[in-house]
């Protein structure tokens, strides 16, 4: 009982996470920023090289490697479902860290702190290497739905 009680709290909490990204307008803001920039051809590895942090470009893309990394923390402290986390964020969660990739490690060399980041580099590339996604349905759930579906008719 207590096990199923587990699992419904990380789910819950896993949308509660993704709901509260989804409609919280300076993630968004930012995210639109950084994703302009990247679009613009400007490379956001030497920003991590300056040391103000005034800048809006600057404060964009921190707001958003904040967001991953809280993402990435919570997964791997087993507060949220990682399952139905990926479901809604998996492709747009590695993007991110293609596009963040260089500027995390300029800031890593800069400030010589090797951990910065580093829960959210770790889950998106177990992410982008893993076979076994997209998820399949067990085949006792795909039968399932077939034959509701064929009783249906």
């Amino acid at each position: 009982m207590i096990i199923f009680q587990r699992r419904a709290v990380r789910k819950r909490a896993a949308l509660d996470l993704i709901y509260d990204m989804g409609t919280d307008e300076l993630l968004q803001k930012a995210r639109g920023q950084v994703l302009e920039m990247v679009d613009a051809g400007k490379q956001l590895a030497p920003l991590g090289n300056k040391t103000s942090t005034g800048s809006e470009e600057i404060e964009a893309i921190f707001r958003l490697l904040n967001a991953r990394e809280l993402q990435a923390v919570s997964v791997a402290q087993g507060i949220v479902d990682e399952r139905l986390l990926r479901m809604f964020t998996n492709s747009t969660y590695i993007r991110d860290w293609k596009i963040l990739d260089g500027f995390v490690h300029n800031l890593r060399t800069r400030t010589h702190i090797e951990t910065l980041y580093k829960e959210f580099e770790q889950l998106a590339e177990r992410w982008r290497t893993d076979g076994k996604w997209p998820l399949k349905l067990p085949w006792t759930k795909r039968k399932y739905w077939a034959i509701r579906k064929w009783l249906k008719g």
